[in-house]
Parts: structure tokens; sequence; C-alpha cells
């Protein structure tokens, strides 16, 4: 994660993320590394196999930080690496999305999503 970038939180079952967003229990897991730069911030913990910080050689360290990024709540080292399941495969959509700033989306988005330009 680079240039400011963020992850943190929000309850969807109790409205938007505009209305329950926090800046907080946000959860990052890597089976790799992980490298954070730019004044980038983690709003909660990064789950990861190795959770000694510094510069990443060669695989070591596992949590890389730089230019003051963060992870607020910390790390926490797994036991095992992660496995994941195989997802199901979807179909294709049929259609192009051309997404500009401040525009709503409609979903279901079956098709290719892209954003044009701005933030």
């Amino acid at each position: 994660m680079s240039d400011g970038a963020f992850v943190d939180s929000f309850d969807s079952s109790q409205g938007s993320y505009e209305q329950t967003k926090r800046q907080s229990q946000a959860v990052v897991g890597v089976r790799g590394n992980i490298s954070l730069s730019g004044s980038s911030t983690i709003y909660g913990r990064i789950f990861a196999l190795n959770t000694n910080v510094g510069r990443c050689r060669n695989g070591v360290p596992g949590i890389t930080l730089s230019d003051g990024s963060r992870a607020t709540e910390g790390y926490v080292r797994l036991s095992a690496t992660p496995i994941f399941p195989a997802p199901a495969a979807t179909t294709p959509g049929n259609q192009d999305y051309n997404v500009r700033a401040n525009q709503t989306l409609v979903e279901p988005l079956n098709g290719m999503l892209r954003r044009a330009g701005g933030h």
C-alpha cells in the first residue's frame, strides 16, 4: 500500500459506509509479505506468518513500514499458512461500465468495471 492509502472498517448491518465507518477494527491478512509506504494506514491489525517489522530482503521480515505508515492495532502472528478454497467460477457479464467521480452505481454490475480518471 502506498500514497496515503488506508484500510478501515464499517458495519453494513447498521447503515452505509459513510454512516458507520470507523478508523479501527480493520483486518488485513497476508500469506507472504506486506509493505506499507507513503503514510499508508491500516486502521486495525495485520495478520501474518512473520510479524517482524523491517526492510524486506528475500522474504524476511514479513512487514515493511516506511514514510510514517502504520497498523494502528498491531500485528498478529499466524501459526500456519492460511488455506483458502478456490472461488466458484462466475459467468462474465455482457456490458462494460466506465465510472467517473461522483457517479452512482446501480447493481448488479455484471460486466467489467473501469475507473476513469479522478480519484
